[in-house]
């Protein structure tokens, strides 16, 4: 009988094992696959950009990371500041774009890294790493089988739209959204002041991808964190003011890069 019991408990803990290691090759697979979906334009080098908003965050973060601020110089901007490409304001003899100011210094910290291209696979990288989170949400939230996780969120990354701006990534509707999905996922894990921290900082610096959908965004965020705080073991008092600090230190942290590069 001990023989047997010993048996069980080790066929127990391989299965763990065995699943957790299924569990992230999952999760590996399905990245990869996204990446290389909404990688089709990088791979093609994508240039001309699709739109005067994906020039602008493109231009503007090879300039963030090569030293010179989000501003783009141009000598022509004093002399005809009445002309300029859309998505830019002339200011100064310089090009300054008119959004998505925290989005353009991300990139920019990578631009270091190889050719210009860096820059779009980053894009497309924070874009399809939103499949991570979803498939923990669904799994360790909604009751969802590995499968089932999996195929929900493919269903959800491959709808049409979502293929679309995947693709145009260096524009901020995907990652933006991927963005959400991981700060919502940091959110469900509220059980200490450390993780409520990083999850309001992180809802913070969602919103400061692009301010303008802080109409909606907020009211998602907030929703999130009063769901889950009620539902933690924590103190609820407790995890909503440590939220409520991450989230002002990451306000702080976007209203610094605006003000600092001078970006409208």
């Amino acid at each position: 009988d001990r023989r047997l019991e010993t048996w069980h408990a080790e066929g127990m803990f391989d299965r763990l094992i065995f699943s957790r290691y299924r569990r992230r090759w999952a999760l590996v697979a399905v990245f990869g696959a996204l990446v290389l979906l909404y990688g089709a334009l990088a791979m093609q080098g994508a240039l001309p950009f699709m739109s005067p908003d994906e020039t602008a965050v493109f231009a503007s973060a090879q300039s963030f990371g090569s030293g010179h601020g989000l501003g783009v110089l141009e000598p022509r901007a004093v002399t005809f500041s009445w002309l300029h490409p859309r998505s830019f304001v002339a200011r100064n003899g310089a090009l300054l774009p008119v959004a998505f100011p925290f989005w353009m210094a991300f990139l920019g910290l990578f631009h270091g890294i190889g050719s210009g291209s860096v820059l779009l696979w980053i894009a497309v990288i924070v874009s399809a790493s939103a499949c991570l989170p979803l498939m923990r949400l669904y799994e360790d939230e909604l009751g969802y089988t590995r499968i089932q996780s999996i195929m929900g969120t493919l269903a959800v990354m491959t709808l049409p739209t979502m293929i679309l701006y995947g693709n145009r990534s260096l524009f901020t509707l995907v990652p933006q959204l991927s963005a959400l999905v991981w700060a919502i996922w940091l959110t469900s894990r509220l059980k200490s002041a450390s993780t409520s921290l990083l999850a309001g900082l992180a809802s913070a610096l969602v919103i400061g991808w692009r301010p303008v959908e802080a109409v909606w965004l907020f009211p998602i965020l907030i929703g999130a964190m009063i769901f889950w705080s009620v539902r933690s073991g924590s103190s609820r008092a407790l995890t909503i003011v440590w939220w409520v600090v991450g989230f002002m230190g990451g306000i702080g942290i976007v209203g610094a890069v605006q003000d600092r590069k001078s970006v409208v």
